[in-house]
C-alpha cells in the first residue's frame, strides 16, 4: 500500500548520508526494547546491543521526545530518525533497527511494498487488518518464491497497540527469522490501521513484478529485488522548506547521494516516503517521478507524518538501491 496517515519526524542533523553495502553480507537486527530510563540512556541501552559493523539505522521514537539527543548516539552512515505516537512497551521511548553486517544472502534481497488496509467500523482492534496484511504479504513471498521464513526483517505500523501481545506472537509464529519492530501511528480509531513491509532473503535472482492477487498501481511495485554484489542505503533526506524547489532540491541531493556511491535514483529498489502535511504528499507524489523510473517504480511504503528536526521541512525519503 502507498500511503499511510503517521506522525513522524526526521533529522539529517550531523550524519552522512549514503552508505554501499555487500548484499549477500547484509543482515537486519532489532534492539529489545527497555522501559526505564531517558531516550539517551534507552538509545544508548538499544545502540550497545547491536552487533556487528552498523550500516544503517532507523529509529522508532515517541512524539514528545527531544530527538537531537541522538545525535552523537546513532552514529552510522545512514540514518533516519521517525516519531511515531506509540510503542510496544510501556515507558519505551524508542525502537532501533539497524542494518549491519554477518548476514548471508547469496541470492541478494527482496523488498515488499507495505501490505495493509483499513476497517471502516469504529473498533480499536487492528488484529484482524494485521492478518490481511500477512496474508498479502504471504502472496507477495509466494510469487517471489519465498515462504515467511525467508522474511529478514518486518515492520508493522498500526492505529492501535492495544492487541499487540496477540499480534507480536502471530508476527512472531509467522515471521520465525525477522527482525520485527512495531510501531503505533495516529490514524483515527474509526479506522482500524495495519501496515506491514517485509524485506527478504532472495532463493533467486528476482526482478520487479506485481504478483497476482495484489492490485497492482503505477506509484510502486509491491516486489523489487536485488540481485547485484552490492547495493547502496541512502539515510533520510530533507527539503531546505516546502515548495517545488526545495522537493526538488531534496531528491536531487538524494540523487547525488546514490551517484556517489555508483548507484542510480532511477533504479531504486525501496523507498521510504515520509511526507508531513497534505503539500507534502502532494509535493511528493507529483515530484518523485521526475526522478523515479516511471515504468518501474520502486517498492514503496509512503508515510504521512508531522514534525522534523529540519526546520521547515515538509517530507523526507530515504532509499536502498543496487549498485
Amino acid at each position: 500500500m502507498n500511503f499511510v496517515i503517521l506522525l513522524l519526524a526526521a533529522s539529517t542533523i550531523g550524519w552522512t548520508q549514503g552508505v554501499t553495502v555487500r548484499t549477500s553480507a547484509v543482515r537486519f537486527q532489532t534492539a529489545p526494547l527497555t522501559g526505564e530510563g531517558s531516550l539517551a540512556n534507552q538509545a544508548l541501552k538499544a545502540r550497545a546491543l547491536i552487533a556487528g559493523d552498523v550500516h544503517r539505522l532507523r529509529a522508532f521514537v515517541l512524539a514528545e521526545e527531544d530527538a537531537t539527543v541522538l545525535e552523537d548516539i546513532l552514529k552510522a552512515p545512514a540514518v533516519a530518525i521517525v516519531k511515531v505516537t506509540g510503542l510496544p512497551l510501556k515507558g519505551a521511548r524508542i525502537s532501533l533497527e539497524a542494518v549491519t553486517s554477518g548476514g548471508a544472502n547469496p541470492h541478494g534481497l527482496v523488498f515488499i511494498s507495505g501490505q495493509g488496509g483499513s476497517a471502516a467500523q469504529a473498533t480499536p482492534l487492528v488484529r484482524p487488518v494485521v492478518e490481511t496484511s500477512f496474508r498479502n504479504l504471504d502472496t507477495a513471498l509466494q510469487a517471489a518464491q519465498l515462504g515467511a521464513q525467508d522474511a529478514l526483517q518486518m515492520t508493522c505500523y498500526l492505529s492501535s497497540l492495544d492487541e499487540i501481545g496477540a499480534i507480536g506472537d502471530l508476527a512472531a509464529a509467522r515471521f520465525p527469522r525477522a527482525a520485527r519492530s512495531f510501531a503505533q501511528v495516529p490514524v483515527p480509531r474509526e479506522r482500524g490501521f495495519a501496515e506491514c513491509e517485509v524485506i527478504a532473503a532472495a532463493r533467486q535472482a528476482t526482478g520487479f513484478f506485481n504478483p497476482d492477487g495484489l492490485t497492482a498501481s503505477q506509484n510502486f511495485t509491491h516486489v523489487a529485488g536485488v540481485s547485484t554484489r552490492q547495493m547502496v542505503w541512502s539515510g533520510m533526506h530533507l527539503p531546505t522548506d516546502c515548495s517545488e524547489q526545495g522537493v526538488r532540491e531534496m531528491f536531487s541531493k538524494l540523487s547525488g547521494t546514490l551517484k556517489s556511491h555508483g548507484a542510480s535514483i532511477e533504479k531504486v529498489a525501496m523507498s521510504y516516503l515520509y511526507p508531513n502535511s497534505a503539500r507534502g504528499t502532494e509535493l511528493t507524489r507529483e515530484l518523485r517521478f521526475d526522478y523515479y523510473w516511471r515504468s518501474q517504480p520502486p517498492a514503496s511504503t509512503l508515510l504521512g507524518f508531522s514534525g522534523l528536526a529540519a526546520e521547515g521541512a515538509c517530507t523526507g525519503v530515504e532509499v536502498a538501491a543496487p549498485k
